[in-house]
C-alpha cells in the first residue's frame, strides 16, 4: 500500500508552496532589517552633521573674534 499519484502531487505542492512562503518570509525580514540599519545609519549620519556644523561655527566666530581684536589692536 502506497502513496497515491494525487497524494503524491498534493504533498509536491504543498513543500513547493513552502518553499516559495518561506522565501518570501525570509525577504521581508532581511527588507526590514536593512530598513532599521538605514534609519539607523541615517541617524549617525544627522548626528554627524550637526556636529560639523557646530565645529564650522565655532571655529568661524573664534576666526572673527581674532580679527576684530586685530582690528582694535588688542592682540
Amino acid at each position: 500500500m502506497g502513496i497515491s499519484h494525487s497524494q503524491k502531487e498534493s504533498i509536491l505542492r504543498y513543500l513547493v508552496f513552502k518553499q516559495i512562503f518561506c522565501r518570501i518570509c525570509h525577504a521581508k525580514r532581511q527588507l526590514a532589517q536593512w530598513k532599521v540599519q538605514l534609519v539607523i545609519d541615517m541617524l549617525v549620519v544627522e548626528q554627524l552633521v550637526m556636529v560639523l556644523i557646530v565645529i564650522f561655527f565655532m571655529v568661524w566666530d573664534w576666526s572673527l573674534r581674532l580679527v576684530y581684536l586685530r582690528i582694535a589692536g588688542m592682540t
